[in-house]
């Protein structure tokens, strides 16, 4: 859990709006309480947390292991966490600068790595004030995530607040907390009319921005002139992970019925041959994030069938079938034939039988 400081009169620094408020001297007293607060969430047990690493599965792995993350790997763990809301991101990004200039962590590598994270900052502030202004030349719409859903973009709303009004009416008529296990997500999409540009972000089950995603912005003050080569954000990090083949598996951010079996190296041998595999790619720059060939079966009921997917690794953690789970007979075969046991005739009898 992530407590976020506040200021004198109980607001929220958010990193983004309330933060550029204050005054100076106020800046001064927060950002020295951040550095403490955020130094210890962020670089304990040697940046292994659930900032950056939110399966406990993987955080005790990498404890074990003896995995030790630089600044720049934490900063781009940090900024492919998908639980992390759009304040809390900043509020990281932040304090993860302010390390990367002090003393203790001055090289070439960090102050590069300081002068990203700034604008990167500045970037957000603007795409963030672009998408709150309410525009005559733009309006925005809705999208419900949630599973089994037509995901349609819905209505056309003149401001940001009556379009998430909107959407949260939305969800409240049509999801019931009986019959949905989790409550949906949803993304406001903001269009502006004169240029195809369009700016989105996407909302948590708890109403607050999390990731944002842009098309459309060449030439306009909303693109991000980065070189992903070198961003720190775009960067491959080699994660040591538990899962072998056959485990069952869950992401933290899916519903909690949404259970895969990984398919990924099935013991140490097979374990380390893949990091080979990867850190040939990444000498040949062909690496950008770090759940590259790692797979995990899923089943659609609709189909009945299973597919693959390509879990990212941060957020996977291992589990037990549920023993009311819906498909366990199912689950159980298929795990069987992955390891090399069983047979293909048994699994597909049970999904005839029982789905």
């Amino acid at each position: 859990m992530i407590i976020l400081p506040v200021t004198e009169n109980g607001k929220l620094i958010d990193g983004m709006s309330n933060y550029d408020s204050l005054s100076e001297n106020n800046k001064a007293t927060v950002d020295s309480f951040l550095d403490s607060m955020l130094y210890f969430a962020i670089f304990s047990d040697d940046g292994i947390s659930d900032v950056t690493l939110p399966s406990k599965s993987v955080r005790d792995f990498c404890k074990e292991t003896g995995r030790v993350f630089s600044p720049k790997e934490i900063a781009t763990l940090i900024s492919l966490n998908p639980l992390l809301t759009f304040e809390e991101l900043n509020l990281f990004l932040r304090s993860i600068k302010s390390i990367a200039d002090s003393d203790e962590y001055t090289n070439d590598e960090n102050k590069i790595l300081s002068t990203q994270i700034e604008e990167k900052l500045k970037y957000h502030k603007t795409l963030e004030e672009g998408f709150l202004r309410n525009n005559d030349n733009s309006v925005y719409s809705y999208r419900i995530r949630a599973q089994d859903w037509n995901q349609e973009v819905i209505g056309h709303f003149s401001t940001f607040e009556k379009a998430q009004q909107a959407a949260i009416d939305f969800i409240s008529k049509n999801f019931s907390e009986s019959e949905h296990s989790e409550k949906p997500t949803y993304s406001i999409i903001k269009y502006f009319i004169d240029s195809d540009t369009e700016i989105a972000f996407n909302f948590n089950n708890k109403n607050e921005r999390t990731t944002y995603y842009t098309s459309n912005t060449s030439g306009t003050e909303y693109e991000l002139k980065i070189d992903y080569n070198t961003d720190f954000a775009f960067q491959y990090v080699e994660v040591p992970f538990p899962f072998r083949r056959g485990d069952f598996v869950h992401t933290i951010d899916s519903p909690k019925e949404e259970i895969g079996i990984f398919t990924g190296p099935a013991n140490q041998e097979e374990y380390e041959t893949h990091w080979e595999f990867l850190r040939k790619l990444q000498n040949e720059n062909s690496l950008d994030d770090s759940d590259i060939s790692l797979r995990a079966e899923y089943y659609n009921e609709e189909t009945k069938t299973f597919s693959h997917s390509h879990p990212f690794i941060p957020t996977l953690e291992i589990v037990e079938l549920p023993e009311d789970f819906k498909h366990k007979t199912i689950f159980e075969a298929a795990q069987n034939l992955i390891k090399g046991k069983g047979s293909i005739e048994t699994l597909q009898y049970l999904i005839k039988e029982k789905s």
